[in-house]
């Protein structure tokens, strides 16, 4: 069985912002849980998310970092979608800033030594769109011009890290426009099982292509 991890915020945690069921949506609804019950047979699903988390770039907050990833190896396909609450929590947005934390983070996780032996494909999401409303002072955290998913492909192209977009998914948000509703982590669950059928399929052809070259190998060696 194969092993897809997603580390996240709130969104992956499935933090619910009406406040029903401790502040949680129930596990029916969660898109972690969702594709659990969906990939049993196939994909052993771990969602790391918590609420209010931003991207890690402190000593203390990478190094956390490393043990989460050593814990949690071995991995087949890293998910990591971030980025909502540095750019919230920023006086003045700057993309920029996100993007150099995000750079930082992934460049940490790239070099570790549990993603380095298990060949773990590195997937980086753009998150779903913030829809600020028409509040003059707020308005400056909206991001549905797309500014902040395309840096976040930028990167991902320049890193050649897998990039999925879920700004573009037009994912129905919570009266906060900010949280998942309960329909959004169900389409997002859609798009996600979607992926890892095809990274699946990738996956096991290039252990195939491996096992047929190390034969091969062996076979003029003899």
């Amino acid at each position: 069985m194969r092993r897809a991890v997603v580390i996240g915020d709130s969104n992956t945690y499935g933090f619910d912002p009406a406040g029903a069921f401790g502040g949680r949506f129930p596990e029916t609804v969660r898109f972690i849980k969702v594709l659990e019950r969906r990939l049993c047979e196939e994909w052993e699903i771990v969602g790391l998310g918590l609420n209010g988390r931003e991207i890690p770039h402190t000593v203390a907050e990478l190094e956390s970092l490393d043990r989460t990833l050593e814990e949690s190896s071995p991995i087949d396909v890293l998910y990591v979608m971030l980025g909502t609450n540095d750019y919230l929590n920023m006086f003045d947005p700057d993309i920029p800033q996100v993007i150099a934390r995000l750079k930082g983070m992934m460049e940490r996780v790239e070099a570790s030594e549990s993603i380095r032996h298990y060949h773990t494909a590195l997937v980086l999401i753009a998150p779903v769109q913030v829809m600020t409303g028409a509040d003059e002072y707020y308005a400056k955290y909206d991001t549905r011009d797309g500014r902040l998913s395309r840096a976040y492909q930028r990167l991902a192209e320049e890193r050649r890290w897998i990039f999925l977009d879920a700004a573009s998914w037009n994912l129905p948000l919570a009266y906060d426009g900010v949280h998942f509703s309960e329909r959004a982590h169900l389409l997002f669950a859609d798009r996600l099982e979607e992926h890892l059928n095809r990274m699946k399929f990738q996956l096991d052809w290039e252990e195939e292509e491996a096992r047929r070259r190390e034969m091969e190998a062996e076979g003029e060696a003899e």
